[in-house]
């Protein structure tokens, strides 16, 4: 049920804060998942349902930004990824200390210009691979 892109927003709402996480994971994937519903999942403990609120493509911006600073490199990693990221949380994001998190940044065709010409000039030689990728992607 949980699932399903029929079940009623209210079901939904009530499913979501279900104490089985396996329902909440189901929930957190569903297409139809609400703003309000994904706001509630992004507080979750399980760090593979933040993953999905992440990676969602109708989560907020401001749920993406507050996710942006997530104790987890794989929720941030999804955050970076996700081409709903607001500019601003890109940035952010672009100064991560974790190399997997700013290449995601820079593999983002929404991240802007002035962010992937600085990432093009990591330390890292994968994330200036991928800036100069996606630079040459979008035509800068």
């Amino acid at each position: 049920m949980a699932e399903s892109q029929e079940t009623p927003i209210p079901i939904l709402r009530l499913l979501a804060r279900e104490k089985d996480s396996s329902i909440r994971y189901l929930v957190a994937a569903n297409p139809t998942a609400t703003a309000d519903i994904l706001t509630h999942l992004m507080k979750d403990k399980a760090m593979d349902i933040r993953c999905l609120v992440a990676n969602h493509p109708t989560t907020p911006q401001e749920v993406l930004h507050k996710l942006a600073s997530d104790m987890e490199d794989e929720v941030r990693r999804d955050v970076a990824y996700n081409t709903n990221t607001s500019s601003e949380t890109l940035r952010y994001l672009a100064d991560d200390y974790d190399p997997k998190v700013r290449e995601d940044v820079a593999g983002n065709q929404s991240t802007p210009r002035d962010v992937l010409e600085k990432l093009a000039k990591d330390d890292n030689d994968v994330v200036k691979e991928k800036a100069a990728h996606t630079l040459r992607i979008i035509g800068y």
